[in-house]
């Protein structure tokens, strides 16, 4: 065997141990990536229940969000309640927004991301909720709060504002609401 032999017999064992470095390497950066993904989903999860548990711990909060389930307008509801739907609405939003920045990076999938949001839709759409989007619209990403109106139909219509989710509408007279 001549030393050309012994180099031939090198480089085919190097460009082996180069394509087994590289199985291995694809193979670790897969797990990787399931298990980031999984972390995502088990924090989102954890985020959900946090925020579940929040209202149904407290028995005044439980109760505005009883109201809306109800379908009753923002003069329906007492002030106190208002500012409780408000910061509960917000947070919520905030989750969301979350979630969908998790999908746009491609962390969780788009299906996973509607399933997660598609459980709240019943809340989302509820006529409370839905006067205050236009309050809370401004204080989001454009991409989110787009995505949000085109994916759930958040449009209010038209109607005047009130200056913040703590004060009663002014076009619910049309209702019957003084």
């Amino acid at each position: 065997m001549d030393w050309s032999m012994v180099g031939a017999i090198s480089e085919l064992v190097g460009a082996v141990a180069v394509v087994a470095s590289l199985v291995y390497v694809g193979r670790q950066v897969r797990h990787s990536t399931t298990m980031a993904r999984s972390a995502v989903l088990h924090e989102l999860s954890a985020e959900t229940n946090s925020w579940a548990m929040s209202i149904a711990e407290n028995p005044s909060l439980a109760a505005a969000f009883a109201r809306i389930h109800r379908g009753e307008t923002r003069n329906q509801v007492p002030e106190v309640e208002r500012i409780q739907l408000g910061y509960a609405f917000v947070a919520y939003l905030n989750q969301i927004g979350l979630m969908f920045s998790e999908a746009q990076a491609g962390v969780i999938s788009s299906d996973e991301l509607d399933t997660r949001v598609g459980s709240g839709l019943p809340l989302l759409r509820s006529p409370y909720l839905v006067s205050l989007w236009p309050i809370v619209r401004p204080g989001l990403r454009e991409p989110f709060a787009r995505w949000m109106e085109d994916r759930y139909e958040l449009l209010t219509g038209s109607g005047e504002l009130p200056e913040s989710w703590m004060a009663p509408v002014a076009t619910d007279a049309a209702e019957g609401v003084e």
